[in-house]
């Protein structure tokens, strides 16, 4: 791995960098490629927050060039991002977005239930906005308008 004019070898790097690192190789070698699928779940675990917004244009980009985006994340900072760009129209043409969150009720053996929405805030309960705004896991897809 390089680090500015410097080689880093992995060990030395943080686990949020070798991930970036680790999808840049997959990128690289043509292992993600148009019309690949990325499962990716919690992509800012172990990232300095200031990455995030990286994060965020790297998953976009990759959607924009024909990769379906699959993640699951617990960080409110990234759906968030992800969410202001949606709700704003800040997503290249052909970019969708959609959120899931699944909850359970309180008996023991009560079903699952999941709800979608285009934004985090239309998402009423996901547990993550519920812990953080006080409105009920998240997921969100980010890929290609059908």
């Amino acid at each position: 791995m390089r680090q500015g004019q410097v080689d880093m070898e992995a060990h030395l790097v943080s686990e949020g960098l070798r991930k970036l690192a680790s999808l840049y190789r997959l990128i690289d070698n043509g292992s993600i490629s148009q019309g690949s699928i990325l499962f990716w779940d919690e992509p800012e675990a172990s990232l300095n927050p200031r990455l995030i917004e990286l994060i965020v244009e790297l998953l976009i980009a990759l959607v924009a060039h024909g990769v379906q985006v699959i993640l699951a994340s617990h960080d409110y900072l990234l759906t968030h991002q992800l969410s202001i760009r949606a709700e704003h129209g800040r997503l290249p043409p052909g970019v969708g977005l959609r959120f899931f969150g699944l909850s359970r009720g309180d008996a023991p053996l009560a079903p699952v239930t999941v709800q979608a929405s285009d934004t985090l805030p239309g998402s009423r309960r996901i547990a993550m906005q519920v812990q953080f705004l006080g409105r009920t896991s998240c997921g969100a897809e980010v890929g290609s308008v059908p």
